[in-house]
Formats: C-alpha cells, structure tokens, sequence
C-alpha cells in the first residue's frame, strides 16, 4: 500500500496507508487489498476508537477524516440494526454521544460532508438513547455561538433519519413515542427557531437557540443578514414538513422567505423542493383548499420567470421553474379538472414550459400532470373541463410534435 508521510500515530497508521491507496494511482489488486481491509477495519471494535483519533488529530488529511466520519456514522447506524452499539459498554454510550458532539463542534465550520456523517451519526444516536430527553437543548447548548449552519444542518438532518430510518432496533411503539418525543414534541419550537432565523435583518442579531420545557439555553447563535436565502434554512424547513403541518407553514412567514428565495441563485433550487414539498401536502385537495387558495396567487405571480428563463437559456433556471407548474398541477388536478376557469392559467402555465423548453430537458417533468389530467377529462363527469381545455391539448399536441421533429441539417456554408 502507498504510504503516507505525517502520519499521526502507529494506531491508524494502516487505516491511512489503506485510504491513500484507494486514492492513489497504483494497481487494482493494491485497491482490491486496502478495500478488503477497510471493510474489516469498518466492523471492527478498534474502529470505535480510531475513528476519534483520526478525527482528533491535526496532521490526518481531510479524506482521511471523511473516512472516519463515514466509519463512525456507518457503526452508530449499524448497531439501529444489528447491535454494534454492544461493543461498547452500555455505560460508555452517553460518552460516545459526548464525543460526537466535541467532534461536530470542533467541525462545525466545515468541511460540510464531514459535518454532515457526525450529524448523522448524533442523529441515529438520539434516535437509539431514548433516555435522552433534552436532545436539541443538548445540541444547541453544544454547539453555541457561531454555529447557525451547523445547528440547521442538525436540524435538517433529525426528522429524516427517524422517519425514514426505519430499520431501527426498538419496538414499535418505543419507536412511536421517541417519534413524538424528537419531532412531534419539538416542532412549535423548531418552527419558531426557523421564523426568528429568517427574519433576521442586521448583521448580527441574537435568537434564543432551543428551549425545552423548564430548559432555558443561554446561548445564541448569530444571524447573518443573508440568512433567509440560506439553502441551509430552506432545506431544513423542508425537512420539517414532515412534522409542521402545510398549514402552518403558509399561514406563517416562512412562505414569504421560500418564495423570496426563489429569486436567489443559491437558494432557488432549494426554495424549488421547498414550495413542491408544500404541495404534496395538499393532494387531498378539498381538505386543503384554503392552502391552495393562498398557493395559488403566489404560485401564478411566478409564471414571467419561465419566459425570463428561456431568454436567459437559464436550463437549470427553466426546470425548476418547470417543477413548480407541473407538480402544482399534479397536487391539484382534481380541482383544474372540477374547476376549469378557475385553474386555467395554471394549465396555460404548464403548457407554456412545454413550449419554451428549447433543450427539450425540462418537458418530461410535465408528463404526469398531462396524463392524470388526461385521466380527469375523458369521464363525463368533466366533461365541461374536457371542452374548456380543448384548445390547450390541440396546442399541446403541436408542441410535441415540433420537439419529436428529426435536428434540421445545418445549412452549408457555401465555401469562398
């Protein structure tokens, strides 16, 4: 295996050699050897404290640490399924929880896919310690000052992993309640947390970071003035929406900041998977009409970006733009279907991404709407839709016809 100068100790010497040699140009059975012994190195009990001393010491190159940040989450992930966590001592769990959260404080300014794996891996661990009560007030207080992304990074990443970590070693309804407990519980005051980030307008001002119960955190996180178009904000707050009803989320200011956000470079695509997210929430449609209602307008003010995207030949700009017409009328085809001069410009807007797609990308992500709106008008019972709509298919079918059409040759320049 290749070797690594500096390295930092004779513990994971080996384990440094083995991930140079994944990196380095050298031959397939020298790859085939240190993926073999990585692999072992992964599931072994030495891995639980090398991984920390990789992570820990100054000299070790940052892949090496991605490395052991990856390990570490792996294990803790792991042992949700097949008991790793009985490696360890159970009283050495709480100071493994202690340990990951020094190492996402010492990371918490990046770099982020090494912020990301410790907050994973805390995550899965607050999942499995269902005596920890206080887990954001913990967090938080950890954390402290200067660590907004890293905090919204946390938070973003908690509701995913119990909702969607569903191999997780506790009964069901342990699993039900440490659910109420991490999201349920939590969700006014994340909501909150998320309102007083966004509405941060100086340079720095200061917000209460978490308050559980009779816990009061003392510390504050600083807020920059940027930080309503922070992706970071977006993508937590859509990671919420699993737990904050779409309700609240319309009724509150949080919709301004994502629709504000879609006016952002780097913040529209996560503005884009905000407010598409929101209309999921929204498919049973006559339960959710007031949240249409409010969506609707909003979504309709947005239509002369799909114009100002094609002049542009912005193709990421245009499919995102795309996204939000199409699953709009994939979330509410019922109602375009029941209430056609009500909706119509929503149709006309989706029809009019299919037209102006010059690369021919972003017109496939309109074919589910097409098709269920399709389903919609051929029953009788819509069958004032069917004619209301008939010029709209006549023009859909043209557009598709002129983007199936065989490139033209380009002419030949007569030569001089």
């Amino acid at each position: 295996m290749a070797s690594k100068e500096g390295t930092a100790g004779q513990a994971f010497g080996p384990v440094l050699a083995a991930v140079a040699t994944m990196q380095g140009n050298v031959s397939r059975t020298e790859k085939a050897h240190a993926h073999e012994f990585l692999e072992k190195f992964q599931k072994s009990v030495e891995a639980w404290t090398i991984t920390h001393e990789l992570l820990q010491s100054p000299d070790v190159p940052v892949e090496a640490k991605l490395f052991a940040a990856t390990t570490l989450k792996g294990k803790v992930k792991r042992s949700m399924i097949m008991f790793d966590l009985d490696q360890l001592p159970a009283e050495s769990v709480p100071a493994l929880r202690d340990s990951v959260m020094n190492l996402l404080v010492a990371f918490a300014s990046g770099p982020r896919p090494i912020q990301t794996q410790l907050c994973v891996c805390l995550a899965s661990l607050a999942i499995q310690m269902t005596g920890w009560k206080d887990v954001l007030a913990t967090v938080g207080s950890a954390l402290g000052s200067n660590a907004g992304d890293c905090v919204l990074e946390f938070l973003r990443i908690l509701p995913e992993e119990v909702t969607e970590g569903r191999k997780i070693n506790l009964s069901e309804d342990d699993l039900i309640l440490r659910t109420k407990e991490l999201l349920e519980d939590n969700a006014e005051q994340v909501m909150h947390l998320l309102i007083q980030y966004a509405q941060s307008s100086r340079m720095y001002t200061f917000l209460k970071a978490f308050t559980t119960h009779s816990i009061h955190i003392l510390k504050f996180i600083p807020i920059l003035a940027t930080a309503s178009t922070n992706p970071r904000l977006l993508d937590c707050i859509t990671s919420w929406m699993r737990e904050i009803p779409a309700s609240k989320i319309v009724e509150s200011p949080l919709l301004d900041v994502i629709l504000k956000a879609l006016d952002d470079d780097v913040s529209f695509e996560a503005a884009v998977e905000s407010v598409c997210t929101l209309y999921r929430d929204t498919r049973e449609v006559d339960d959710s009409l007031p949240i249409i209602q409010t969506l609707y307008p909003r979504l309709m003010s947005l239509r002369p970006k799909i114009a100002e995207a094609a002049e542009a030949e912005d193709m990421d700009a245009f499919r995102g733009i795309t996204r939000l017409f199409a699953e709009a009328g994939e979330s509410w085809v019922v109602l375009i279907a029941r209430l056609p001069s009500d909706f119509r410009g929503l149709v006309e807007a989706v029809l009019e991404c299919c037209a102006r797609d010059w690369e021919r990308d972003a017109v496939s992500l309109t074919f589910v709407f097409w098709y269920e709106l399709k389903q919609y008008v051929t029953l009788e019972r819509y069958a004032d839709a069917r004619v209301s709509y008939s010029d709209v298919f006549s023009k859909l079918v043209d557009v598709m016809v002129k983007h199936l059409e065989y490139p033209r040759p380009e002419e030949v320049v007569p030569s001089s």
